[in-house]
């Protein structure tokens, strides 16, 4: 499958920005971040093992400025907190606005259009019956199908990808800035150097995948299809390196880490709220408490 991202041009740094910015990165949970400002935890878990460090570092092609301040975002995770009987009080405790921070997190985007060639090998079964004989006559086929391919501003998914990305998109990159470090004066900026090699061969997996299925889902009439042969080929590529804004809070609940987080640049939301375990069952005997105090009402009235 002809896709080549490797020729893309990567830049370095400049010192000036290096000297600008403090690198950590996380023994515990192996993130890698930096900040204008001196840290002492991890962003991520929490840890207070940080240690600075410095590594060569893909500098971006361009970034998506927030547009979402940080009391919007904070709103939007009171407001999925409040009315939960369940969450533990551990959480709601917490000082919002102080544990949600602002943090850049870097995606491949891709911009792709080319074309499609598949064959598929098929079968064709019909019933007959001569005499005392029955059987099935069945028919081999090469079926050949093509199509095109469009990609507009897809974030290239890897293992380095986090999870909330994909579940507080879209961002509309046409909005992105031409990459300016003094865009990060007052955020913390997410660092993991996301192999193009990876990122690469996931986009090679997910076209597969979805076009077998979308060719087979265009195949009636046969069984047994199999897919024999693939090519994609792409008449432009376009791939970047960019920046996108996250409002992040990550907190620690019996030992795992939960997180909510919030588009900078839409205000979509994510996350998932832990039970606590006294609030549940709280909860559990005021429920049997009413019922068995209803079942005492019905036995008196009866």
């Amino acid at each position: 499958m002809d896709i080549n991202l490797k020729d893309f041009a990567e830049k370095q740094w400049e010192s000036e920005d290096r000297n600008r910015f403090k690198f950590y990165e996380c023994p515990a949970c192996g993130a890698k971040f930096f900040s204008r400002e001196k840290r002492s935890h991890c962003v991520y878990c929490g840890s207070g093992m940080i240690k600075p460090c410095w590594s060569e570092s893909i500098k971006p092609d361009g970034i998506i400025p927030f547009t979402v301040d940080k009391e919007q975002a904070v709103d939007k995770i009171r407001n999925f907190c409040s009315g939960k009987k369940l969450l533990p009080k551990s959480i709601t405790d917490l000082d919002f606005s102080r544990e949600t921070m602002g943090v850049y997190v870097p995606v491949w985007v891709l911009n792709a259009k080319g074309k499609s060639r598949a064959s598929f090998k098929a079968v064709k079964g019909e019933s007959f019956k001569k005499g005392k004989t029955e059987g099935i006559k069945k028919d081999y086929y090469l079926l050949k199908r093509e199509g095109e391919i469009f990609f507009e501003d897809n974030i290239l998914k890897t293992d380095k990808t986090h999870g909330f990305i994909k579940d507080i998109e879209p961002y509309y990159f046409a909005e992105a800035k031409t990459f300016d470090s003094r865009y990060l004066e007052d955020f913390l900026c997410d660092k993991f150097d996301s192999d193009k090699d990876e990122a690469c061969e996931n986009v090679r997996s997910t076209i597969e995948k979805n076009l077998v299925s979308q060719y087979k889902n265009d195949i009636s009439g046969f069984s047994n299809v199999q897919l024999e042969s693939m090519d994609v080929s792409f008449d432009s590529q376009d791939l970047k390196y960019i920046l996108v804004p996250v409002w992040l809070m990550n907190f620690k609940y019996e030992g795992e880490i939960h997180s909510f987080a919030v588009n900078g640049q839409t205000g979509s939301f994510t996350g998932k709220a832990p039970v606590g375990r006294s609030e549940y069952l709280k909860y559990f005997l005021l429920i049997f408490v009413i019922i068995a105090i209803i079942g005492v009402i019905i036995a008196f009235l009866t």
